[in-house]
């Protein structure tokens, strides 16, 4: 399993106290009214409260949802200094030639000699002359 930087842990975190919040909005709303009042009054009290609650659990789904992308854009922008072994899934940093966990070689890969040394597996790079020539430079 690949290790969790420390910013998913803040998000996952997040995300658990947003489902507190949320289930808080559901129980607090019931049995606000008062049980000496008239019956209209409190079925006005019940529908106050239901409104009540309806606008707060949509504000918070708004503000979540506004974390969520806040959070998310967070997490794809500060992985630049990353690269992800294709052979074990560990987030390595980009100026190592060898993955720490498994040996991958980067360098070897990247030659078109398979990542553990030696030819590369049948069908996983294409066979030479596919690609077409890069344009020439000009300048």
């Amino acid at each position: 399993m690949p290790s969790w930087r420390p910013l998913t842990w803040v998000i996952i975190v997040i995300q658990v106290l947003f489902v507190i919040w949320v289930g808080s909005v559901f129980s607090s709303a019931s049995g606000n009214c008062a049980d000496e009042i008239s019956e209209s009054a409190r079925d006005a009290c019940a529908a106050g409260t239901a409104i009540g609650a309806g606008i707060g659990f949509m504000f918070i789904v708004f503000l979540w949802a506004m974390v969520d992308v806040i959070l998310g854009v967070t997490w794809v922008v500060t992985n630049k200094n990353k690269r992800t072994c294709p052979a074990c899934g560990q987030n390595v940093k980009k100026g190592l030639l060898a993955c720490p966990s498994c040996g991958f070689d980067f360098a070897a890969a990247a030659q078109g000699r398979g990542g553990f040394g030696g030819p590369p597996p049948p069908g996983q790079y294409p066979p030479p002359g596919q690609y077409p020539p890069p344009p020439p430079v000009q300048g």
